[in-house]
């Protein structure tokens, strides 16, 4: 199974760097993707496009394996879509809503949480 699902992740891969490379050879001044945009002193993103969003509405696991991959064969647009694509997972969550949603354990006790809320109360108001 970890054969087939990198298998799969890695022609998505490949297809993804193929249209990358393809709108940039006929200068696709249109598309617009979640590539950083550099500036003198921040980068900012741009709002994925249709091509993009389809493509990364993957499964979680799929998503995970694409950061892999994007990473791995040094695919920025890739990698850079992807991390946006889990960032927005965590968008409007909370704690306990991330950590359902990434399968994570709360190693907590409760007073190192109410720690947590106490310093952090200006960011949850």
């Amino acid at each position: 199974m970890d054969k087939e699902v990198t298998l799969i992740t890695k022609e998505k891969s490949v297809h993804y760097q193929d249209y990358e490379f393809s709108a940039e050879s006929t200068n696709d001044t249109a598309r617009s993707s979640a590539i950083p945009e550099t500036s003198k002193k921040f980068k900012t993103f741009t709002e994925p496009n249709e091509f993009d969003l389809d493509f990364i509405r993957v499964d979680q696991s799929t998503l995970y394996d694409l950061v892999m991959a994007a990473n791995y064969l040094d695919i920025k647009p890739l990698l850079d879509l992807a991390c946006y694509s889990i960032a927005k997972m965590f968008s409007g969550k909370s704690a306990q809503e991330i950590r359902n949603t990434f399968n994570l354990e709360n190693d907590l006790d409760r007073g190192q949480e109410l720690e947590l809320e106490r310093r952090n109360r200006w960011f949850t108001n």
